[in-house]
């Protein structure tokens, strides 16, 4: 596989994951919990930052917010989440409008302003609300800019406050953003991509080992064919690795289209080696869909390596599958595709199971 394909890969597992972690920490505590916890942490900064720099006032000022968002978490905690956000909100406000008017407007402190606006649209879906705390928010931005600083800061600690001011605001806009993601479709859409494999369009392998080893445990039937392209090596180290992608993906491209008339999942478990599970059929019906796909391929020429290219399937029908044994069924399958490479290869290898018969 090519270094793209693999970085392409790596960036989104890692995206899905960070997503994934996030929508857990999310459902576990709770929207409502973790923003007001969040902003408390904020006021842990702050305070540090003003005792390190010998503002006592505003010190102690945000000691007293600590003390405020304790009582916030609180009533998110008891489920009171709209009283939990007002008061994130109130306190908001007013440590903007007092840390403006202290410093002087040029120092960022009205920023966090910007920030809580857009937390209202999670909380109050009433327009007259929204209104009237624009409004504030105006009023709040013009008192703080015109408003003299009543204390002297050097023009270092000046800027230090800005960029301080910036970066947390920034924050706390993507993080909201990545709120507003989980209110819509953008997290489901993530995780479809997490389970396609991005070289051949197919469902990957962790498809195989969250969805469909559940998906098999309620059904009547299944058939579970492990497909391998025969001789794979020797076309990755005669052609290149960029041909070999290419076989790839014609081979998955005929899998699709071969399986479209059946109930079919088809997915790439890894290399050459692909899983097909149907569903609710009968052997004659799959062992027919088998030999025609196995035929299918084989008779494909696949110009750039100038010649046909062949499948093993190894495939294992089992009447109702019992969850405890879906894995035991997936090996079975893997040893009738070993027993099929071994006696020839381009073949299809069949069996019928009873549950208490797989063999592990």
């Amino acid at each position: 596989m090519s270094v793209k394909i693999l970085s392409m890969e790596f960036v989104r597992n890692f995206i899905y994951n960070f997503l994934q972690a996030l929508e857990n920490i999310f459902t576990r505590y709770g929207l409502c919990k973790i923003i007001v916890f969040s902003v408390g942490m904020v006021h842990c900064l702050y305070a540090a930052v003003f005792f390190a720099t010998g503002f006592k006032t505003m010190f102690m000022v945000n000691i007293g917010s600590m003390v405020w968002y304790s009582y916030a978490f609180y009533l998110a905690k008891t489920n009171r989440n709209k009283q939990a956000f007002m008061a994130t909100i109130v306190e908001v406000y007013f440590h903007a409008v007092l840390a403006s008017s202290f410093f002087g407007g040029n120092s960022l402190f009205i920023l966090p302003l910007f920030g809580i606006y857009m937390l209202q649209f999670i909380v109050f879906k009433n327009v007259l609300t929204n209104i009237c705390i624009l409004f504030l928010s105006i009023v709040a931005l013009i008192t703080s800019f015109l408003h003299p600083a009543t204390v002297k800061i050097d023009h270092d600690t000046l800027y230090f406050f800005i960029v301080l001011n910036a970066v947390i605001v920034s924050v706390f806009i993507s993080f909201f953003g990545i709120i507003f993601s989980f209110q819509g479709d953008n997290i489901e859409e993530i995780r479809k991509k997490y389970y396609i494999d991005w070289l051949t369009g197919l469902n990957n392998r962790k498809y195989v080992e969250e969805k469909m080893l559940k998906d098999i445990e309620h059904l009547d039937s299944v058939a579970i064919c492990i497909c391998d392209i025969d001789d794979f090596k020797h076309v990755n180290d005669t052609f290149g690795h960029d041909v070999g992608d290419i076989v790839l993906k014609k081979i998955s491209t005929l899998l699709k289209e071969e399986s479209n008339n059946y109930r079919c999942t088809v997915a790439r478990w890894g290399g050459e080696e692909f899983i097909i599970k149907i569903d609710n059929s009968n052997p004659a019906i799959i062992e027919h869909f088998c030999e025609a796909l196995r035929n299918g391929i084989s008779n494909k020429y696949i110009p750039e390596i100038k010649s046909n290219i062949t499948i093993t399937i190894g495939v294992s029908y089992v009447k109702s599958p019992k969850p405890y044994l879906v894995e035991k069924y997936f090996k079975a399958s893997d040893n009738l595709l070993y027993k099929g490479k071994k006696s020839g290869k381009n073949k299809v290898v069949f069996e019928f199971y009873k549950e208490e018969n797989v063999k592990s």
